[in-house]
């Protein structure tokens, strides 16, 4: 049967706060009969789950609600979260990320592979609130509601995009929803999702629309994105396709594997007061150092000077000891160097 949900019973909420720091969960296993919340998380109701990533999951169940982190978000706050891996639901609703969404999503992704009945989604089963800064990518199969992002979405995504194979036998099958009310700039990738409309059917707004893959590996292509702090774009990252700046566990590549490239992230958060978290990816085996300079050029710290293994590294940076202002933080591995700018606001 594997792991027992927390919080698993509609009596017992998860009302406290889950601070992941970017750790990971791999390999959570869930196959339970009879379950009504089979997840990571049960029903979290106006609690907070923040910056985690589950790898690998593999979650099953007969009916109700499945998932990979939160079988049911009921007015809380989920933000900076991924999934990899798989739930299925033979009767019920599910999602690579969430089963059914009544609060709020934003900067998380899936990669997750979701399979059901109806209300199927790559990132979540049914949406009643707001998701926003999203993407999926996994494939998506069904029968009736199946999309890219949510089955149904009887409330608001915003800024969201897909690229998983979506399927489904019956109706209501789209790109991005299978059923849908409000969708603001929303893309999905015709050639990869298969679907050549965003939404199976709609009852109120829908803006965005479907791009080639070529068109999807293009900044120019989102309408109304930001690209300045929360969305960031590369050859060399997820595959060519957007990226999430504060969720630095981008794709399955970085999560799992080995980067193709050298970068150094965009700190998270900025301005910050006092500590941020610096990411920076590593192809192969370097002498890494990292540190901070001053507007003038002074330096003021070395985060860290050593030998480091391909991978995918974050380092927190507490300037709790300095004042407001500007400065610049500097990654060198081997010939490679590149500079950012941060900024201390008390």
């Amino acid at each position: 049967a594997g792991f027992v949900p927390i919080n698993d019973s509609s009596i017992h909420y998860f009302t406290g706060m889950f601070l992941g720091a970017g750790h990971v969960i791999k390999n959570l296993h869930i196959s339970r009969a009879g379950t009504d919340y089979a997840g990571l998380f049960g029903d979290v109701w106006g609690g907070t789950i923040d910056s985690l990533g589950l790898l690998e999951a593999n979650i099953k169940a007969d009916s109700g609600y499945v998932d990979s982190v939160a079988s049911y978000n009921d007015i809380g706050t989920i933000t900076n979260c991924y999934a990899t891996g798989s739930v299925t639901i033979n009767q019920g609703i599910a999602g690579g990320l969430v089963g059914w969404n009544d609060g709020t999503i934003s900067s998380c992704f899936s990669t997750a592979n979701a399979t059901g009945t109806e209300y199927v989604g790559g990132l979540l089963g049914m949406n009643d609130g707001l998701v926003s800064n999203c993407y999926a990518t996994g494939t998506v199969s069904g029968r009736d509601y199946v999309g890219g992002i949510a089955g149904d979405n009887t409330s608001t995504l915003a800024d969201c995009y897909a690229i998983g194979n979506v399927t489904g036998s019956g109706s209501y099958i789209g790109g991005i929803a299978g059923g849908n009310r409000i969708s603001t700039n929303c893309y999905w990738d015709t050639l990869t999702t298969g679907c050549t409309s965003g939404y199976g059917v709609s009852s109120d707004t829908f803006s965005g629309s479907g791009l080639t893959t070529a068109e999807m590996h293009q900044s120019s292509s989102y309408g109304g994105w930001n690209f300045s702090t929360v969305w960031s774009i590369s050859p060399s990252v997820n595959n060519g396709y957007p990226y999430l700046m504060a969720n630095v566990m981008t794709s399955v590549e970085a999560a799992i594997g080995t980067p193709r490239a050298f970068s150094l992230l965009q700190n998270f958060p900025n301005p910050f007061n006092p500590t941020t978290t610096i990411s920076f990816y590593l192809p192969s085996k370097s002498f890494v150092s990292l540190t901070v300079f001053d507007m003038v050029g002074r330096k003021i710290a070395t985060i860290l000077s050593e030998e480091m293994s391909p991978g995918t590294y974050s380092r927190q940076w507490n300037a709790a000891k300095l004042s407001s202002g500007i400065y610049f933080y500097r990654l060198q591995a081997g010939t490679y160097i590149e500079t950012k700018k941060l900024v201390l606001l008390k």
